[in-house]
C-alpha cells in the first residue's frame, strides 16, 4: 500500500534527503552525457563556497520533478 506524498508548501525547504536524491539524479544524468546536467554540476561546484543556499534554490525544480 502506498501513501500519497504530501505537497510542499511555498515556504517549506527541501530536506537533506531530497537534496541528496536530486544531486544523485543530476550526477547520473551528467554521467550519461547530459550537457545541461554537467554544466549545472560545474556551476554549483564553482559557487558552492560562496553560496551554500544556492543548492536548494537551483535544485528545487529537480526535486519537484522527482516527487512526481
Amino acid at each position: 500500500m502506498t501513501h500519497p506524498i504530501p505537497t510542499r508548501g511555498r515556504q517549506r525547504r527541501p530536506t537533506k534527503a531530497e537534496i541528496n536524491k536530486a544531486m544523485d539524479f543530476v550526477r547520473s544524468q551528467a554521467d550519461l552525457g547530459n550537457l545541461d546536467a554537467a554544466a549545472l554540476l560545474i556551476g554549483l561546484d564553482a559557487s558552492r563556497k560562496a553560496h551554500e543556499d544556492l543548492l536548494e534554490k537551483v535544485l528545487a525544480p529537480v526535486i519537484k520533478g522527482l516527487d512526481k
